[in-house]
């Protein structure tokens, strides 16, 4: 039986505004310094994902490892009875897909047109054998997965549902387009209410209901339903339980 159609992907087309020199601390650059290791031109491949496509499924065997250039997506598991549970979202410069016993964990799914970096697991194995400084950057990128798993937990399992928004929008800090005065950011958030819901815990209804209850006490600014402004970052901070040293404080602006 053919893949689904949804299951496969285009070859990815630079655009004309991308310029090189934003991709300067990601792996390719690493990789375009290295051009001595065999089989060099075989490391990589940039694919571009249209929204909802997916990038890999739980439980594949892995091939790959994904560094995002733009864009955005989600890592989910399904449950036995069709329940979902996001695990995370991720944007430029994240890496997903590391390895856990030879398959893949989560299923990767494209939440916004994304270019993504394909990494081939056999040259990248080559690479961490040979470059101290390349292992490096895959052990910091186990590590932030690794914190961010324990955050989510303790999140999942021991906090209110106004905790687990106000931490998740404190989180967002990393899709911050724009700061504004008063420390101020205007905060993009191109998941669905639904992918909130998923990763909260939450139901639906609910991930609305404390957005609309945040607004009326202005804690927030709804520009758009994927676009708010965070306007009291330190009640935020207090009503998610979380120190300043906890919290996202610098977002990464795209």
């Amino acid at each position: 039986m053919p893949p689904p159609i949804w299951r496969s992907f285009m070859p990815y087309t630079a655009p004309a505004e991308i310029n090189t020199e934003q991709y300067s601390q990601s792996f390719i650059t690493h990789f375009e310094n290295r051009k001595n290791i065999a089989g060099y031109s075989k490391v990589r491949n940039i694919l571009r994902y249209h929204p909802d496509q997916i990038i890999a499924f739980e439980n594949d065997p892995i091939t790959h490892l994904y560094e995002i250039m733009t864009g955005t997506v989600k890592t989910y598991k399904m449950l036995n009875d069709g329940r979902r549970q996001i695990t995370g979202f991720y944007t430029k410069g994240d890496v997903v897909g590391l390895p856990v016993d030879g398959r893949y964990f989560y299923t990767i799914e494209a939440i916004t047109e994304a270019s993504i970096c394909c990494h081939s697991k056999i040259q990248m194995k080559r690479l961490m054998d040979s470059d101290p400084d390349f292992t490096l950057k895959i052990i910091k990128s186990a590590h932030d997965r690794l914190r961010d798993a324990h955050e989510q937990m303790i999140s999942l399992g021991r906090k209110t549902p106004d905790e687990r928004i106000a931490a998740f929008l404190l989180k967002c800090q990393k899709w911050a387009t724009i700061q504004i005065p008063a420390q101020n950011f205007i905060i993009s958030l191109p998941m669905s209410r639904m992918d909130i819901a998923d990763y909260t815990g939450l139901r639906q209804e609910t991930v609305c209901r404390i957005f609309s209850k945040f607004k009326r006490s202005g804690l927030i600014t709804l520009l758009r339903s994927d676009q708010l402004i965070l306007n009291d970052h330190r009640q935020l901070l207090k009503l998610a339980n979380l120190s300043e040293d906890n919290s996202e404080t610098i977002p990464r602006y795209h």
